[in-house]
């Protein structure tokens, strides 16, 4: 068990922003408030830490993500090994087959670039 003092302590807390002490036993807070009071409610065999003037900010956990590009990285096919577009037609059909029926490689999929289009074509037939 340990109890923090001796700095500027931010809880997340919107009635008490502040406080001067905070006891903590493993990853559980256990006290906020003045040292004396955390003192108080804490048991015997306490580690004192003291912050000497330095700020105590609340335990963040990484949340930050990008929903859509997980995605994206999930569902893509590894297609470093390629080195035809058979091959790259032959990975995508072994990974997802087809979707309800509809094959999930096809000539409609490569319309932006003529010129790939008419590749596709030769390669794969």
């Amino acid at each position: 068990m340990s109890i923090f003092y001796g700095g500027p302590i931010i809880t997340s807390n919107n009635n008490q922003p502040l406080v001067d002490s905070v006891g903590i036993e493993g990853d559980k807070i256990l006290a906020t408030g003045s040292f004396e009071e955390v003192k108080q409610k804490m048991k015997k065999n306490i580690k004192l830490i003291n912050l000497e003037g330095k700020t105590l900010l609340p335990g963040f956990i990484e949340s930050h993500m990008h929903p859509i590009t997980l995605l994206f990285f999930m569902l893509n096919v590894d297609l470093s090994v390629c080195k035809s577009l058979i091959e790259v037609q032959d990975v995508i059909i072994k990974m997802y087959g087809n979707l309800n029926g509809v094959p999930v490689f096809n000539e409609e999929a490569f319309n932006f670039l003529p010129e790939f289009k008419d590749m596709v074509k030769q390669e794969c037939t």
